[in-house]
């Protein structure tokens, strides 16, 4: 056990904080929508959109399986840390894309529809734009450090 949270050590904090948050999202959205579908998921829908857990479903899934290649492979270090970075900002500038598609196609009408797949509310943006955008100014920001740090000084 003391191995494992030493590996654990290894990789960066902010891929632990993409898996973490991706994972509760998706567990989140999961027992929402398998077990009160009809009450909660239907007037959260007005706030995240039809399928709120699309691109983090599958996030957490992937970065496990990083994290692993990144805790267990000594020589490819930097490469499975670069890989997983892009992974997620690949993922969160698609979530990013479709949430302000979805901001700027939507009418003004669907603020006041009663069909509640239809509304729309002017605080969705908030989770389908601006969570997507603070994740990856952070995911950047990390892999940023981490070029700076790295970074070799020119044979000039």
């Amino acid at each position: 056990m003391k191995e494992i949270s030493k590996d654990y050590k290894k990789v960066p904090a902010d891929i632990i904080l993409s898996i973490v948050l991706s994972s509760v999202i998706s567990a989140f959205w999961f027992v929402i929508y398998s077990y009160y579908r009809d009450t909660i998921y239907e007037n959260l829908m007005q706030y995240t959109g039809w399928s709120p857990d699309s691109i983090y479903g599958g996030l957490w899934f992937l970065l496990i399986l990083f994290t692993g290649a990144i805790m267990y492979n000594r020589k490819y270090y930097s490469q499975y840390v670069l890989m997983s970075r892009g992974y997620i900002l690949i993922m969160l500038i698609l979530s990013l894309y479709f949430g302000l598609r979805d901001w700027i196609i939507s009418s003004p009408e669907l603020l006041v529809s009663d069909n509640p797949y239809l509304k729309f509310s002017p605080y969705r943006p908030l989770y389908t734009v601006l969570l997507p955008l603070i994740w990856a100014i952070y995911i950047s920001y990390h892999a940023y450090l981490d070029f700076a740090r790295n970074r070799k000084p020119s044979q000039a």
